[in-house]
């Protein structure tokens, strides 16, 4: 009887923390939130989070997730690391994406998060550089152990050391790209 209070004290504590690792509202979370199912516009095709999403040559993609749509351009890898509502979240490995809604948008070393609007990244992989452009909106751009800085203008992000983050021209009615912005779109 003379630790009963300790004990109970110590299940008190157990429980709040199993509670909150899960997400309980009990215990301070916010609940079991569902991922969503990634849709393939046009298609019967879904994908759910962790999986990969790669484009051929020649190939484009338009994914739909909640309030998110994403166009990939061809020569593309992404994955969907998070899919539920308001916390859309995909890794481009390589290649061209192009997205309008809340989202965020990792690469190896950078994270790039709009709120709204629309955002068109490039993962030059084989440069180890990405350019993130912010269409209309603004977006907060984070390196590997720097501080998040908020853009309205294009930039260049070169990932590895030296870091840098320099301004950049970005035409999305370049010849070499508007086929892509146009079907990203439409």
């Amino acid at each position: 009887m003379k630790y009963a209070p300790h004990a109970i004290f110590a299940l008190i504590v157990v429980t709040l923390l199993v509670g909150q690792r899960f997400g309980f509202v009990w215990a301070g979370g916010n609940g079991y939130i569902p991922q969503r199912t990634v849709a393939i516009v046009g298609s019967d095709a879904t994908y759910q989070r962790g999986q990969t999403i790669s484009t051929k040559a020649g190939e484009r993609e338009k994914l739909s997730v909640a309030a998110v749509l994403i166009a990939l351009d061809e020569n593309t890898t992404l994955t969907i690391e998070n899919a539920q509502d308001g916390k859309v979240s995909v890794k481009l490995s390589r290649g061209r994406l192009y997205a309008s809604g809340p989202l965020t948008v990792t690469t190896n070393f950078t994270s790039t998060t709009i709120a709204s609007g629309a955002i068109s990244v490039v993962n030059y992989d084989f440069l180890e550089t990405v350019t993130v452009a912010p269409l209309g909106t603004s977006a907060m751009v984070t390196t590997k152990g720097s501080a998040p800085i908020d853009i309205q203008k294009p930039v260049n992000v070169h990932e590895t050391p030296p870091v840098s983050i320099i301004k950049t021209p970005f035409d999305t009615n370049a010849a070499s790209v508007a086929d892509f912005y146009h079907y990203a779109t439409e």
